[in-house]
């Protein structure tokens, strides 16, 4: 395996010095990749790299009124784009296998470090009736709805009695 620019190459055989030899925007299985042929002594080597990875995800309550009650969970999804277009961000609030909210966003992401906020609402928290800690799972699909990456992240302990 070789470094180049900080990414992982992949070698198909051979050594020696290494070159950009092409690249080029494919799908594979459903997948944006960026291709990368690198040519070092007439031995190639490949490099693919996905659209968009997700990297974190930090979650807290926010209270807007200062009544001591939450009215909304935000999540803060940083997401690591390597071919900006416009993505489609899912996230669902779980609790164990129960459906408490399910949003969908759609956002133009530039290449490099993207933050993406998400706000789920208290109302339906509490109507819930379910106390964390709850599953936050993220999707982000391509603009042909391809999946291009998926996460999951566990919040902290919430009470649904703390929303309203």
């Amino acid at each position: 395996m070789v470094s180049r620019f900080g990414k992982k190459i992949t070698p198909l055989g051979g050594k020696g010095e290494i070159g950009l030899r092409f690249m080029r925007q494919k799908r594979i299985k459903g997948w944006v990749i960026l291709f990368s042929v690198f040519l070092s002594a007439g031995v190639l080597y490949a490099q693919i790299e996905k659209s968009a990875i997700i990297e974190s995800l930090t979650e807290y309550a926010k209270d807007e009124n200062g009544n001591g009650l939450k009215e909304s969970l935000v999540a803060e999804i940083s997401i690591n784009v390597n071919i900006p277009m416009i993505f489609t961000i899912e996230t669902s609030l779980y609790s164990g296998d129960n459906l408490i909210i399910r949003k969908y966003k759609s956002n133009h992401l530039n290449k490099g470090i993207n933050k993406v906020e998400v706000n789920f609402g208290g109302k339906r928290i509490r109507e819930s009736q379910i106390d964390g800690p709850y599953t936050l799972e993220v999707r982000i699909y391509d603009k042909q709805r391809r999946q291009v990456s998926r996460a999951t992240f566990e919040t902290s302990f919430y009470g649904y009695n703390e929303f309203e």
